[in-house]
């Protein structure tokens, strides 16, 4: 399982879905707990699930595997 999230993030005024946001957890239960939060938060405010996809760029993807293999060998080190 993975510890991280990428947010994707839609302008209303132009419709663009260029801005990615790469949320990275503890673990995979902190990952849920906070996936759980920010969906009962949607769902309270725009009354309409919050649509969870699973992320299909290959490349974005690596880098974020990447990432979390340096941040967990920057926690042992310490």
């Amino acid at each position: 399982d993975s510890t991280y999230c990428v947010l994707k993030l839609k302008s209303s005024k132009t419709g663009d879905t260029n801005h990615e946001w790469v949320l990275y957890f503890h673990s995979v239960e902190d990952m849920h707990r906070h996936k759980m939060a920010i969906c009962t938060a949607w769902r309270h405010i725009y009354k309409t699930e919050l649509p969870v996809c699973p992320l299909d760029d290959i490349s974005l993807q690596s880098y974020c595997q990447r990432n979390v293999n340096q941040l967990r060998q920057q926690l042992t080190l310490s």
